[in-house]
């Protein structure tokens, strides 16, 4: 098709200021330019048109070009940015907020309409390139997505666009607790997130890998807003160690939204029961464990397994302890990691001690070096 060109023609009463103009057409403009000292070049709209009897030049843009308006400068023709490549655009959305990368490497205008004519938009915003498109509210449906790259010169190129559908509700839960890498001792553990009204029962999961190919836990049958989830020993590893879970909110027609994002979980393992003797010279009570270097430890003796009568605790960098020796009778002995984080793992299995009495340590001290004492 050959390219023509035409003049706008500006009416006697209609004024405007110095003007851009973007041609998405394929034909070629000729531009009359004003002289004014007021205002700077702005976009132009379809329909723009220049203040009369200030005409004083005028330039022919190429088809799929544009120009920047400005009083008294003659416009210089540059080519318009191409329309952004959407592919990469999901068909379908199944959580909110909607996120994306903004296509190309040039800022965008991205807008999304209930009908295809975009007469009633419900989103315009723009974004830098590199950052996520980002819409955080939308109605379950179908809507039609345009986006327009602009160049460094503020002309909005042709449209790009794409439909999609959003299928958001039952919205996902917040998870709440345990917080996100949050550590707890090996044991059961309580999951909490937030209540949906929409949702009349949960799907939980836990798994050993991100991917959730590695569950432990898979209850489709949760009612309330907790769950519990029992780790133990499996093909997957010791009961110990990191996790990650997630819920799924379920409506009362037995539609699933999406789930929510994962978070992670870490299982701390419980201490084993330390080595406890009283030492050498009878003075004290030495006790011994293994553990990570930058870990300290907490460590009770008590008359009672159930160390509701503690005799002595103290805090320990090294991996061991000398406490006060007490007196004669039966004793346990227990000890923690408190971990850099301030995270205290549980008690150790208790190790039972046996403190002799002063006249048998006294008689002992008397006996010859090779009889048993």
């Amino acid at each position: 098709m050959q390219l023509t060109s035409r003049r706008l023609v500006p009416p006697p009463d209609r004024r405007a200021s110095a003007i851009a103009l973007a041609l998405l057409l394929p034909l070629a403009v000729s531009l009359p330019v004003a002289r004014a000292a007021s205002a700077p070049a702005r976009p132009a709209l379809p329909g723009d048109l220049l203040a009369p009897n200030r005409v004083t030049q005028a330039a022919d843009v190429p088809a799929r070009s544009g120009a920047r308006l400005e009083d008294g400068r003659k416009p210089v023709a540059l080519p318009l940015p191409r329309a952004p490549d959407l592919s990469g655009v999901p068909a379908l959305f199944d959580h909110l907020p909607i996120k994306f990368p903004v296509p190309g490497v040039l800022r965008v205008r991205v807008q999304v309409a209930s009908d295809a004519a975009f007469d009633h938009i419900q989103y315009d915003q723009h974004f830098d390139a590199g950052d996520d498109v980002y819409i955080p509210q939308l109605a379950d449906g179908t809507w039609h997505l345009r986006v327009r790259a602009i160049s460094p010169d503020g002309l909005e190129g042709p449209d790009a666009r794409r439909d999609f559908r959003l299928l958001a509700r039952p919205e996902a839960p917040f998870l709440t607790e345990p917080p996100a890498g949050g550590k707890r001792p090996v044991g059961d553990v309580t999951l909490r997130w937030t209540r949906n009204p929409d949702a009349a029962s949960f799907v939980v999961e836990v798994a050993r890998d991100p991917r959730f190919t590695q569950l432990a836990l898979h209850d489709e049958h949760v009612s309330g807003e907790t769950a519990v989830f029992h780790p133990t020993d499996s093909a997957f590893g010791a009961a110990d160690g990191l996790y990650w879970w997630r819920v799924q909110s379920v409506a009362a027609d037995g539609r699933r939204g999406a789930w929510s994002e994962p978070q992670a979980l870490v299982l701390r393992p419980t201490p084993r029961a330390p080595l406890g003797q009283v030492s050498p010279d009878g003075a004290a009570i030495e006790l011994r464990w293994g553990g990570r270097p930058e870990d300290r430890a907490e460590a009770e003796l008590a008359r009672d397994a159930a160390f509701q009568q503690v005799v002595t605790r103290g805090d320990y960098e090294t991996p061991g302890a000398r406490l006060p020796r007490p007196a004669a009778g039966t004793y346990f002995a227990r000890y923690r990691f408190v971990e850099p984080d301030g995270f205290k793992t549980s008690w150790s299995a208790p190790v039972k001690i046996e403190v002799a009495s002063s006249w048998h340590r006294a008689l002992g001290a008397l006996l010859p070096a090779s009889w048993p004492k």
